[in-house]
């Protein structure tokens, strides 16, 4: 009375046929609760069409007597797109751009369909057997693409989306040396597909990264110096041949725990070209309403002058202004500066700075006559 079957996703429609006993009963067939329609004894009914999942096909038998009848019935789960896409393994006919659209993903082209193939060969069914977990797939393969392809992923590609697609090696501070790695592959992406390029790509990247991040955190002045490609590979940005012993000097002074990541030697960095951006020499300030903070000024290990407060960091900026950007690329050219504005503020409130407040400070802060 009751019989089961299953069908891929691609079968939208089926058929049966039904053989009678005695030839003067009658057969009809439905599909899912629909409109009974009357069927040949022993040829095929016409398509009874399918829905994702579960389906139910009955035959009503009734017998020659007009009256006597028995119901069969037929439970059919025809795959969802979602369960198909989860079971592609890499073998067989591989999803369309059409399966991907069916099962409500979207950013799927033909331009990305390898990829997106690949990836799914690559995860297996467990972590893609839902809408959320495939779409998190597309989103994070597109990243790498649109990064491959020399753009910006918005939001930025992340560690958690490589992760998304199998691939390890990917932290969360190692992340803008394995963006750089990407972008500097085939606009084409043809070296990010199939996923274990990605991997090699990804891989690479993060030892060259963490090898230029431990050199840059060990380094305390001497020879070899890092050098601007040593930034570069660490995955820290505004490092230039022109402003890379300054970042070196800094380093020397500030040594270990505080530059042991690329996330805090890239804050080092960016507070550093704003403090040499500062010292504009004898030319207007370019931008008045922006200036090095106590903050900034602590972060590359100007000790005295990060802890000044308002009025002195105002002093500090005035002379780091006057100077040019030779003047404060050392730290102890900065901490001249820190410590003569430490001490005229400290004799203007009374007290007795020492070393006590001299010449030497005030023509530091460019105070003459």
């Amino acid at each position: 009375m009751s019989y089961t079957a299953n069908v891929a996703y691609a079968v939208d429609v089926v058929t049966v046929t039904p053989t009678a006993t005695q030839a003067q009963a009658s057969i009809e067939v439905r599909v899912n609760s629909g409109n009974w329609s009357t069927v040949t004894s022993g040829t095929a009914s016409g398509a009874l069409p399918l829905v994702q999942g579960a389906n139910t096909i009955q035959l009503r038998v009734t017998a020659q007597d007009g009256v006597t009848q028995q119901t069969y019935q037929v439970a059919l789960a025809r795959r969802t797109a979602i369960e198909e896409l989860a079971a592609y393994d890499g073998t067989g006919t591989a999803p369309t751009t059409q399966l991907y659209a069916d099962a409500g993903l979207t950013g799927v082209t033909s331009g990305n369909l390898a990829a997106m193939n690949s990836a799914l060969a690559a995860i297996g069914s467990g972590d893609s057997d839902s809408l959320a977990e495939l779409q998190g797939i597309v989103d994070a393969y597109r990243g790498v693409l649109t990064t491959a392809a020399g753009g910006v992923a918005s939001p930025a590609l992340t560690a958690a989306q490589l992760s998304l697609l199998t691939v390890a090696d990917a932290t969360t501070d190692l992340m803008p040396a394995i963006r750089n790695g990407i972008a500097a592959t085939a606009d084409d992406g043809s070296d990010v597909v199939p996923v274990a390029s990605l991997k090699t790509i990804v891989t690479t990247t993060a030892t060259a990264a963490s090898g230029a991040i431990a050199t840059l955190r060990d380094f305390a002045g001497g020879t070899p110096a890092p050098t601007a490609a040593t930034y570069a590979t660490a995955g820290i940005s505004g490092v230039t041949a022109g402003n890379v012993a300054a970042m070196n000097d800094s380093l020397a002074v500030l040594g270990q725990p505080q530059t042991d990541s690329a996330t805090e030697l890239q804050a080092i960095v960016d507070a550093y070209v704003a403090i040499l951006a500062e010292a504009n020499g004898a030319a207007a300030d370019a931008n008045p309403a922006v200036n090095p903070t106590a903050a900034q000024y602590a972060l590359v290990g100007a000790t005295v002058a990060g802890g000044l407060g308002a009025n002195g960091i105002a002093l500090l900026n005035d002379a780091v202004g006057a100077q040019e950007a030779t003047g404060v690329d050392t730290i102890a050219e900065i901490e001249v500066f820190g410590g003569a504005a430490s001490r005229v503020l400290a004799t203007a409130a009374g007290s007795a700075p020492t070393p006590a407040l001299s010449l030497a400070d005030l023509v530091a802060l460019g105070i003459t006559g």
